[in-house]
C-alpha cells in the first residue's frame, strides 16, 4: 500500500520557545518581592558569564548601552562568590554564582517588563499568557528600548584625543 501524503500541515516555529531559557517564575528576589525567571543552566561555580544562556543576556544588555560588571569575592579556604547586578526598566538581571556551599547559585532575570525586554532581544515566542497575566499585552521591543537609559554619545567633531574646548 502506497503512503498517502497527510494532509495536515504542520507549523514550522523558527523562534525558540520562551521556556528554552526561562523555564519557570517562582524565585523571589530582593528585589521587594519581585517575581523573577530563573535563567536556565546558570548555576555554574565559577563567573555567571560562563553559563552560555547568562553571557548572551549580558552580551545583549551590554550591547543595549547597560553597564554589566561582574565582581569577585574571595571567601575563606578558596571559596569564591561571583555576582551580577544589572538594573534596568522593573527589574534586571541578577547573578550570584561560585563554588561556595551555600544558598542557591544562578542568574535570573527579574520584573516582568525585563524579563519581556530579554526575550524580545533573544527572539524568544512569549506566551500570550505571561503578556496577559503582566499587563503586557501590545507592548514591542520598541517601546520597552525606549524605555531604557540612553547612552551618552561622544563628540562626533572632536579627533581622538581632542576636545572642543576653545
Amino acid at each position: 500500500m502506497p503512503h498517502k501524503p497527510s494532509t495536515k500541515t504542520r507549523r514550522r516555529r523558527s523562534s525558540p520557545a520562551f521556556a528554552s531559557i526561562f523555564p519557570k517564575a517562582g524565585h523571589f528576589s530582593t528585589k521587594a518581592g519581585v517575581p523573577a525567571w530563573r535563567v536556565r543552566g546558570s548555576g555554574v561555580n565559577g563567573s555567571p558569564l560562563e553559563a552560555p544562556n547568562t553571557a548572551r543576556i549580558a552580551e545583549l544588555l551590554a550591547s543595549s548601552g547597560l553597564q554589566v560588571t561582574p565582581t569577585c569575592i574571595m571567601g575563606m579556604c578558596c571559596a569564591d562568590q561571583y555576582n551580577l547586578d544589572v538594573e534596568f526598566l522593573d527589574g534586571g538581571l541578577q547573578a550570584v554564582t561560585g563554588n561556595y556551599l551555600f544558598n542557591e547559585k544562578g542568574a535570573w532575570v527579574f520584573g516582568a517588563r525585563a524579563v519581556l525586554y530579554v526575550a524580545l532581544r533573544m527572539g524568544l515566542r512569549v506566551p500570550d499568557a505571561f503578556r496577559l497575566e503582566h499587563g503586557l499585552v501590545g507592548v514591542d521591543l520598541g517601546e520597552l528600548e525606549a524605555a531604557l537609559p540612553r547612552r551618552q554619545a561622544a563628540s562626533q567633531d572632536a579627533e581622538p584625543g581632542q576636545t572642543n574646548d576653545a
